[in-house]
């Protein structure tokens, strides 16, 4: 009876024992569990939010590869830099950012050899002179003058001599003058063998002249034109133009007769004052 009741405490006194233990053990369990979920839900949101983070926006989805306006540019944020592969893309672009020479509210003197070079019959070459004024870098206008020594040439003389064909009637220029509007669109730069940069300009002008043929006789001519300026320096140039002159004017025999002259000049021009802008 007495060993019953020794065994009977020694199990009591184990359960006693070991009950908190497991008691503790399995509250332990349960609270980690609970952490564990909610540390796993806490992770989800942060990963969630971060992938949010850096997914790009719809609009910067698209690569940008090719050069962007000034409007584009200001729309952009700072982040949609990125886009712009490289600097290859404007590879292709070549910006002359100012005109070497200046002509605004500068006087141009120009001074050069001049010849008419569609007509058949005459050798005509002279002098060529010019001045004329530049409100801006655009717009000009000017006074122009041209004396010419005319003589006929071979052809001319081998149809009188050989072919007694009677030219007395063919006209041509003597001498010009006139009033011009000057119009540059164009201004740039070229290379020469790829070891001088020289920069120009491309100029249009029309006016009104007066002109006198070989036999002294006065009349009105539309001109039209087109040239070039080669610039030299921030003061001279060459001057290189070509002046289509449209007119009627009477023949040796007084006769109304229709021409046109095509004037070349090649000429070597300053510019006055001394530039002190740019």
């Amino acid at each position: 009876m007495k060993t019953q009741k020794t065994i009977l405490i020694s199990i009591l006194a184990v359960v006693i024992f070991i009950q908190p233990k497991v008691f503790a053990q399995s509250t332990n369990k349960d609270a980690a569990s609970r952490l564990d979920s909610n540390t796993v839900k806490e992770v989800d949101e942060l990963l969630q939010q971060s992938a949010g983070d850096d997914q790009p926006a719809e609009s910067s989805n698209e690569v940008i590869s090719k050069p962007l306006t000034q409007k584009e540019l200001k729309k952009l944020n700072i982040s949609d830099y990125s886009k712009v592969i490289s600097q290859e893309s404007y590879n292709d672009y070549s910006i002359v950012q100012r005109n070497y020479m200046p002509k605004s509210n500068r006087t141009q003197l120009k001074l050069g050899l001049s010849s008419v070079t569609n007509d058949v019959f005459y050798s005509n070459i002279g002098l060529g002179l010019g001045v004329a004024y530049y409100f801006n870098e655009t717009w000009g206008a000017g006074i122009t003058g041209t004396y010419l020594n005319s003589s006929r040439n071979s052809y001319a003389q081998n149809i009188r001599d050989v072919q007694l064909v009677n030219i007395e009637n063919l006209v041509t220029l003597k001498n010009t003058y006139g009033i011009n509007v000057l119009f540059t669109p164009v201004y740039g730069k070229w290379s020469l063998l790829n070891k001088k940069v020289i920069p120009f300009e491309l100029y249009m002008q029309g006016g009104v002249s007066q002109i006198t043929n070989q036999s002294n006789a006065v009349s009105t001519a539309m001109t039209v034109g087109l040239g070039q300026l080669i610039s030299l320096t921030r003061s001279s140039a060459l001057d290189i133009n070509l002046n289509w002159y449209f007119y009627t004017t009477k023949n040796i025999n007084n006769q109304d007769q229709s021409n046109n002259s095509m004037l070349l000049t090649v000429a070597y021009c300053m510019f006055w004052p001394k530039p002190t802008y740019r």
